[in-house]
């Protein structure tokens, strides 16, 4: 299937991290810019790399299961998401 170059099923920080960091920024409900600037600083600090760890695999698992492109795509994620691991276990 042909996907939009934006899809959210191409990029984690769509599929994951825009919605989580809404979810947990407006949970104390700033009311300045520094304020809310701040609420996003302290709510990208608190993730933990377990967290990471498991949204890199669901959403390998997302991606193998919709064979979303071509198989060179499909290569380079198994590359990226293998580093990605790795340096969640570092951490």
């Amino acid at each position: 299937p042909k996907l939009p170059p934006r899809s959210c099923d191409l990029t984690p920080l769509d599929f994951f991290l825009w919605g989580y960091l809404k979810s947990q920024v407006y949970v104390n409900k700033p009311t300045t810019t520094r304020a809310l600037k701040e609420e996003i600083q302290r709510c990208i600090n608190e993730i933990q790399p377990h967290l990471c760890k498991m949204v890199m695999e669901n959403f390998d698992k997302r991606f193998m299961m919709k064979s979303l492109v071509l198989k060179p795509l499909q290569k380079v994620w198994v590359i990226m998401s293998s580093q990605a691991y790795q340096t969640t276990m570092i951490l």
